[in-house]
């Protein structure tokens, strides 16, 4: 009796192994395959769907036909979506978080806005509405707070977590502006002092080597000098040689004149 309920066992398992192998060649089993393989890549990747919009009905290039975008627009239903995002919360951060990343900004209201009620609700209801002050969100009912605060988290409407960011960056970008500013400064008063002192050295240099060359330039001059001094010299020595010469021959014609004017007379 074992022995043949085991045989019949086994041919159980066998003919469901059989029918398996038939199943596995089926066109929908196959399909089935499929569809689970594109569903897992389609889970672990992150999908964007792109819509085309024809802006004009000639397909020119640079023409924009605003009526016909709209309505294309308006059937996909991007019009309804931005409306329905407007009128929903698309952002939600946790009263913790929002305490930990944006906490540090009450000091710049001062003693008005304190964070130490030890209500972690409180404190965040208390910093928003610091944050979001004078500001709204339009909707269908009219102008509302940008954010609404839950039992464990707050909601934010469209643009006001962006709005919040954008405070959060200004409030590091003026230090951060201010270090720049002083390293700017430093490396280009640091650079100035080089160049000043090169400039410096360059200006010594060319004082020394103007100095010598005019050191040389005045030795020459003397040189120059000295020379025309002696030419000069020796010909006012010549021009007093010969003056005395013609001085010499005319003191001797007139002496003989002279005496030979004093023979006559004695003559007569």
């Amino acid at each position: 009796r074992l022995s043949f309920e085991t045989k019949v066992d086994n041919d159980d398992v066998g003919s469901s192994r059989r029918r398996s192998d038939a199943t596995n060649h089926l066109v929908a089993t196959k399909f089935r395959n499929q569809l689970k393989s594109l569903m897992s890549l389609i889970e672990r990747s992150r999908t964007r769907y792109i819509r085309c919009v024809k802006p004009n009905g000639e397909m020119v290039p640079r023409k924009m036909d605003h009526v016909r975008t709209m309505s294309q627009l308006e059937s996909a239903g991007l019009v309804t979506a931005i409306a329905i995002t407007r009128e929903s919360f698309p952002n939600r951060l946790s009263y913790e978080l929002i305490r930990e990343r944006f906490g540090f900004l009450v000091s710049k209201y001062g003693d008005d806005c304190r964070l130490n009620s030890g209500d972690v609700k409180a404190d965040c209801e208390t910093l928003l509405s610091h944050l979001f002050e004078g500001v709204t969100a339009i909707t269908q009912k009219g102008r509302v707070k940008p954010f609404s605060c839950g039992k464990t988290r707050v909601y934010f409407r469209a643009g006001a977590l962006e709005m919040m960011e954008n405070i959060w960056q200004d409030y590091y970008d003026d230090p951060a502006i201010r270090i720049q500013a002083w390293i700017r400064a430093f490396w280009a008063r640091r650079r100035f002092l080089t160049v000043k002192l090169g400039v410096l050295i360059l200006q010594w240099k060319l004082r020394c080597w103007l100095a010598y060359k005019i050191q040389y330039v005045v030795m020459i001059q003397c040189l120059i000098r000295k020379r025309r001094a002696g030419e000069n010299l020796m010909r006012r020595r010549k021009n007093r040689a010969a003056a005395i010469r013609i001085q010499s021959f005319y003191r001797i014609i007139m002496a003989r004149c002279s005496v030979s004017v004093i023979e006559k007379e004695k003559k007569k």
